[in-house]
């Protein structure tokens, strides 16, 4: 008998990625696994999970929905941190300054860690996204990102009415964090950082430019995980990142993605 076209067979060696089209992939994984423990023929799940898939499943995405469980949990201490200098509550000390800097990193760590999966799990689901709000939205994080820590101060050029790109939503704001993320590891103490997007051509071009970086060997910026990440995100979607370091000490790390041509 013939399988099924809309029947996905999933194998482990494989690694669990699930590309078949709509919906969320890991939605219907679960679906899957739930149809297959009460003994539903696989047609009936519209996918086939062979048994060490099956077995290894379950305690990933449990720990999938874990790490989205913990950043917002971290999201909120930080935020209450914040809360706390503000009012004088928590001096600036080295242990001070050593908490706010390991919630940071476990954040970030943990975004990381989801964009990862977004990306390894397959299926993109693009869409119209409108780069203003996402900019925003990295500009507003710039203080968790750790801007205040070496006085950085971040300017956002709000992009022109409409700019768009053709993305995942998933995984544009990541990757444009990613950006900033990198910036600020890279900027020295009161350097100033500038976020922009523009039209170009086909693409929208991200671009956040440092005025001031610390010194690099060799001239030339280091490998860095959020970028890593940054630019696995845009080649899944038909894009590019590319950084550069410029004179006097600047350095620029630009992101281009598809752009919705206006109508």
């Amino acid at each position: 008998m013939r399988t099924p076209a809309y029947i996905e067979i999933v194998r482990s060696r494989n690694l669990q990625r699930i590309t078949g089209g709509g919906g969320n992939p890991m939605n219907r994984v679960r679906d899957v696994l739930t149809r297959q423990r009460i003994g539903l023929p696989a047609a009936s799940a519209g996918f086939a999970l062979d048994l060490g898939t099956a077995e290894v499943l379950p305690p990933l995405l449990d720990a999938i929905d874990r790490a989205h469980d913990l950043r917002n949990c971290v999201t909120a201490a930080r935020l209450a941190m914040d809360l706390m200098k503000r009012q004088g509550a928590i001096p600036n000390t080295r242990a001070g300054r050593l908490l706010e800097s390991s919630l940071r990193k476990l954040r970030d760590g943990i975004e990381d860690t989801l964009l990862d999966e977004a990306l390894s799990a397959g299926g993109l689901r693009t869409s119209s996204v409108r780069l203003a709000p996402v900019l925003a939205h990295a500009h507003s994080a710039a203080s968790e990102l750790g801007a205040d820590d070496k006085s950085v101060t971040v300017l956002l050029q709000p992009p022109r009415t409409g700019l768009s790109v053709r993305a995942d939503p998933r995984l544009v704001g990541p990757a444009v964090r990613g950006l900033l993320r990198a910036a600020l590891q890279v900027a020295r103490q009161g350097a100033t950082i500038r976020v922009r997007a523009v039209a170009a051509r086909d693409k929208a071009r991200v671009a956040v430019a440092v005025n001031g970086c610390r010194k690099l060997p060799g001239n030339r910026l280091p490998d860095l995980p959020a970028l890593a990440l940054a630019r696995r995100a845009a080649r899944a979607q038909g894009g590019s990142l590319s950084a550069r370091v410029g004179p006097d000490e600047a350095c620029e790390f630009r992101l281009a993605l598809p752009r919705i041509q206006p109508h």
